[in-house]
């Protein structure tokens, strides 16, 4: 029997490694539709140029501003962009990194804005979308939701290659969004909707910086890949973008 098509939907698509994604998600003909968010459709010149594939649809969002959030979920509604399906997989990508300097004070406007997007934006998307996710596990039986984290979120490996003090409040964010992860996994498995955290390693993107060892594509394709194949296994968990599990 052929597998049921799956749908996509990414946030923070302009650049980086969201872009990447969706580059990677449109080689794959197992998708039916891959919806793109992004803060603005006007200045998301790179990601207007991706591709005449109608199965790309791209979405305004921005997970700061919970109006835009319920705005992009009406669009879904009223444009039936899913059918009767539901979405099958959400990856929440859009991330921002406010460096802070620990060792002067606080600068609390950068410290809560790592929280605003990376935490609260992310756990925004999750409950306002989770209806058509809910969809999608009665009719196939599980949804999947992924929560971009980043090596710098484990308590084990601190900073992990970094070692720079200025990603203090972009880590702190990152681990408060793997216990969410944790949190909501265990919530919903009864539920059918998996929730798994993946690092995207440490790539060249705007964020990443100089130094970063992964191409965004090397980073996408691996991401892309292991996202469709995740199921129950793979709930509440942590990975890496090639798969292999990290500890938190």
């Amino acid at each position: 029997a052929s597998e049921m098509k799956k749908s996509v939907f990414i946030t923070g698509t302009n650049r980086g490694i969201g872009l990447g994604l969706v580059k990677e998600f449109l080689k794959n003909d197992n998708l039916s539709i891959i919806i793109a968010g992004t803060r603005s459709i006007e200045a998301s010149e790179e990601l207007l140029q991706v591709s005449n594939d109608t199965r790309l649809q791209i979405v305004e969002i921005d997970v700061e501003k919970e109006e835009t959030v319920k705005a992009a979920f009406m669009k879904f509604q009223t444009e039936s962009l899913l059918g009767d399906s539901g979405l099958d997989l959400l990856i929440n990508n859009a991330g921002v990194c406010y460096p802070i300097d620990v060792n002067a004070p606080i600068d609390r406007e950068a410290a809560r804005g790592n929280f605003d997007v990376n935490v609260i934006g992310t756990l925004a998307v999750i409950q306002i979308f989770k209806p058509l996710l809910l969809k999608a596990a009665h009719s196939k039986g599980w949804a999947q939701v992924i929560n971009l984290s980043s090596i710098m979120a484990s308590m084990t490996h601190t900073f992990g290659p970094f070692g720079d003090r200025h990603f203090t409040g972009y880590a702190m964010s990152k681990a408060a969004v793997n216990m969410m992860t944790r949190c909501l996994s265990m919530d919903w498995a009864k539920e059918r909707i998996g929730v798994t955290a993946i690092s995207p390693g440490w790539v060249q993107t705007t964020m990443g910086g100089e130094g970063a060892t992964i191409s965004v594509e090397e980073s996408a394709s691996g991401f892309a890949k292991f996202a469709m194949e995740l199921g129950e296994e793979h709930n509440g968990m942590y990975f890496n973008y090639d798969s292999t599990p990290i500890d938190w």
